[in-house]
């Protein structure tokens, strides 16, 4: 061998070891950051066990007499709360055509507020976390499956900019009809794209799966509940398959092997079921979507032994509490079935935000989950301002300079609250108006079309600096 071929394979094994090393560097990044998560989640879990152990011994060491005047006391609090809960909570009505009353006056309020300490509001000098999340936490609803199959946009460089800003989870809400177009016809290779292209930049899908399909009754609406027992196993049955394949022991990270392993962890069974327009012909009754999560939960408990299930994020409105303790009431085996609960407080601000939160927590409390059950705020955003109109009818968003104040106030009280309150991540509404539907800009959006931030969008990205 010449000593000029010595030399050339001496450089090409050299550059096979290069890249054999930075791959090996990607891996191992990618495994101590899932390593730093897990570790904080087991931190929390033993910090939880010594609290209770501290509360027993307490609790042990004091009379009875003193036990009895704190019951009585606890008793005049409860009431006094829910009183104050009554009075101070907003009637947020149909959802996405309008603000909750109090919300709107509020946000006119708020916006007012903001305006006057714009540069504050804006820049965010001087915000502090003081507490401390994982990655995870921070999450983001930026992208339908729907218009993936049926839309140009650069959803990569929409993914990109979402994972710069910190976030760590997005909510991938993925419509049963674009997966199976006609029954026992499925075509996964738009929602395996999607899985890919998220995993690649460092994020996990939060699925919401959710929909009617072209085989099921469109009696009602263009997306009604499948309310019969042949409707409702086609829809446990297309659960089932997405959490086969994308769970913890999923066939596309077997088959995927290119693409960093983010399995999903926690499925959202149908998005704001006690809402009209979402859950079919009645809002008022629960049973047939306790039902149908029934039905799902159990598929996928069946295909991903690791996978949590979520109550549908439910919306703020009147009967969120009784819909969630009415579906319990229906179904017991709910209480076993069921992990956590997924919930969309929109509110005026981040105060009332988190007073809805509390309220919510008491309420699955009510129902049968137990006080660690996980709290996914897969929607929230702050109500418009009442008394205006934006676009097609909406309500105009509070000002910017307003929206950047709540969010960021609500993203330190989530973080400061988590572990009590067991959140396990938040995904502001909306990233982008991407779908050119301007109606979604009620609740402040966090960036332009071409994914440049906007105020809401800076105050979320200063306040992940803060707080991871």
């Amino acid at each position: 061998m010449s000593r000029f071929s010595v030399i050339t394979l001496i450089a090409i094994v050299a550059c096979i070891a290069i890249l054999f090393v930075q791959a090996s560097e990607a891996e191992v990044n990618e495994n101590e950051e899932n390593l730093m998560e897990e570790s904080i989640e087991l931190n929390e879990e033993l910090e939880e066990v010594s609290d209770l152990n501290k509360k027993k011994k307490k609790g042990g060491s004091k009379k009875k007499g003193s036990s009895k005047k704190k019951g009585s006391s606890k008793k005049g609090s409860k009431e006094g709360s829910k009183g104050d809960s009554k009075k101070g909570k907003s009637s947020k009505k149909d959802s996405k055509k309008g603000g909750k009353k109090n919300g709107k006056k509020g946000g006119k309020k708020g916006g007012k507020k903001g305006g006057k300490n714009e540069k504050k509001a804006g820049s965010g000098q001087g915000f502090s976390c003081g507490a401390k999340a994982p990655r995870s936490f921070f999450g983001m609803t930026h992208i339908n499956l729907g218009y993936i199959f049926g839309n140009s946009n650069d959803w990569e460089g929409m993914s990109a900019a979402v994972r710069n800003i910190g976030v760590g989870t997005t909510r991938c809400f993925i419509l049963w009809d674009w997966l199976e177009p006609a029954q026992g016809q499925y075509n996964f290779g738009p929602l395996d794209d999607w899985v890919a292209m998220t995993a690649r930049h460092g994020m996990t899908c939060e699925p919401c799966i959710h929909g009617g399909s072209s085989f099921t009754d469109n009696s009602c609406n263009s997306s009604p509940l499948p309310l019969g027992p042949t409707q409702v196993k086609l829809y446990a049955k297309i659960v089932g398959k997405i959490a086969a394949r994308y769970g913890a022991n999923g066939s596309f990270w077997k088959e995927r092997s290119d693409v960093p392993k983010k399995p999903f962890k926690y499925y959202e069974i149908w998005n704001e079921p006690n809402l009209y327009q979402n859950f079919g012909c009645n809002t008022k009754d629960a049973k047939p979507y306790a039902k149908l999560l029934v039905a799902a939960a159990e598929a996928v408990h069946k295909n991903d032994k690791k996978g949590k299930v979520l109550f549908g994020g439910l919306a703020p409105l009147k009967n969120d509490e009784s819909f969630l303790k009415s579906a319990f009431k229906s179904q017991p085996k709910l209480k076993k079935l069921v992990d956590g609960v997924a919930y969309h407080p929109y509110a005026e601000d981040a105060k009332h935000a988190i007073k809805k939160i509390k309220d919510m927590r008491k309420a699955m409390k009510k129902a049968g989950l137990p006080s660690t059950a996980p709290l996914s705020f897969t929607e929230y955003g702050w109500d418009p301002v009442e008394g205006t109109t934006s676009c097609n009818g909406a309500k105009a968003p509070q000002s910017e300079e307003a929206n950047a104040k709540h969010e960021r106030e609500f993203v330190k009280e989530c973080v400061k609250n988590r572990k009590k309150l067991h959140i396990v991540n938040i995904m502001p509404f909306l990233w982008n108006t991407y779908d050119g539907d301007c109606q979604n800009e009620q609740w402040g959006v966090l960036a332009n079309t071409d994914n440049s931030l906007r105020a809401k969008g800076h105050a979320y990205a200063e306040a992940i600096k803060a707080c991871s």
